[in-house]
């Protein structure tokens, strides 16, 4: 149900988190095992393997392109919701900036397998080459993961915060309207007694 939010920057942030990311690493990791094995053999990648890959990642891209608007959305939203703009900038911008550059790396070297090797009959990437490429775009999707979550742990909290402050003031103007129901009536009673008590004596 989080992603249902009805603030918006903690429901941007959500759907970062539990769409997008999940989304991300799962297809790399899906592509890791057979392009490297392709690699290691230094045979041609077929036209349908090539399609596959470049497939891949242009839906990779979607999706990095969905979580930097996502995170985009979730600082500017906060402005009127949980107020940690500057805290949300901080913490998000440069994992979002290392994200989205580690996944450029990932294009340059899938394009090298997808069209170079048209010419050179062979992939002009190594399989350490593309090893370290996708450790590195893991660990940037590990590193903004992380702190995501850490970000949306503090604008729950703060909402929690802020919500139980607006009960505890409800229940105050509660107790401070019964006292003054309490006290007004005793005053009407007092009222009506004191000239009773003073007609009888």
């Amino acid at each position: 149900q989080l992603i249902l939010d009805p603030d918006l920057d903690t429901y941007y942030a959500m759907d970062a988190f539990l769409i997008r990311m999940p989304d991300l690493v799962e297809r790399l990791v899906k592509n890791v095992d057979p392009v490297q094995g392709i690699l290691q053999t230094k045979r041609p990648f077929t036209v349908k393997e090539r399609t596959q890959l470049w497939g891949e990642f242009n839906v990779l891209q979607y999706q990095i392109e969905n979580i930097s608007y996502d995170k985009n959305a979730t600082i500017v939203e906060s402005v009127k919701y949980s107020n940690m703009k500057e805290e949300l900038e901080r913490e998000l911008s440069p994992r979002a900036t290392a994200l989205e550059s580690a996944h450029r790396a990932m294009v340059e070297m899938t394009q090298k397998v997808v069209y170079d090797e048209r010419t050179t009959g062979a992939p002009d990437v190594t399989p350490v080459a593309w090893a370290n490429g996708v450790d590195n775009l893991l660990n940037s999707a590990d590193a903004y993961w992380g702190v995501l979550l850490e970000q949306m742990s503090h604008m729950l909290n703060k909402r929690i915060e802020a919500r139980a402050a607006s009960r505890n003031g409800k229940l105050a103007i509660v107790a401070l309207l019964v006292l003054s129901t309490l006290v007004f009536t005793f005053l009407v009673m007092r009222s009506i007694t004191g000239p009773i008590a003073k007609a009888k004596a």
